[in-house]
């Protein structure tokens, strides 16, 4: 789900999101219940995903860019989606024949391509006659 929130492997659109769902208000349901999703993102994923109280002031990392730990966890997550992107192409690429079910266009394109080839014919006709009418250059 993350991989297709970063629109196809953009760390900058995916740290947007993250930066948009970690600042999302959590308590619209029951006043006062908040979800850590920051801390929920990363027991599911693994990766240390960053929370905006640890860069504001008296917080452990006041000094560093909240931003910027974002980004670094947006790259981290798109690096653990490669074989999702792997099995994604490969199933978006798969090809498998299919048999026509009538081998004979419908009968308004078997008319569309028969008013085609006698367009076709009749234009080269005319430019034959051209060319014979004007001559050697």
């Amino acid at each position: 789900v993350l991989y297709e929130l970063s629109n196809n492997g953009s760390a900058r659109v995916l740290g947007n999101n993250l930066m948009a769902l970690f600042d999302l208000p959590q308590d619209a349901l029951q006043p006062g219940a908040r979800l850590d999703v920051a801390d929920l993102l990363t027991t599911a994923l693994g990766l240390q995903m960053p929370r905006r109280a640890d860069f504001m002031a008296g917080g452990s990392r006041a000094s560093q860019s909240y931003i910027t730990f974002v980004l670094r966890a947006a790259k981290q997550v798109l690096e653990e989606c490669e074989p999702y992107i792997a099995l994604k192409y490969w199933l978006q690429r798969a090809e498998a024949p299919m048999p026509r079910a009538n081998q004979e266009p419908v009968p308004a394109a078997a008319r569309a391509i028969s008013e085609a080839q006698q367009q076709v014919q009749t234009a080269d006709s005319a430019g034959a006659k051209w060319l014979k009418e004007r001559g050697p250059v």
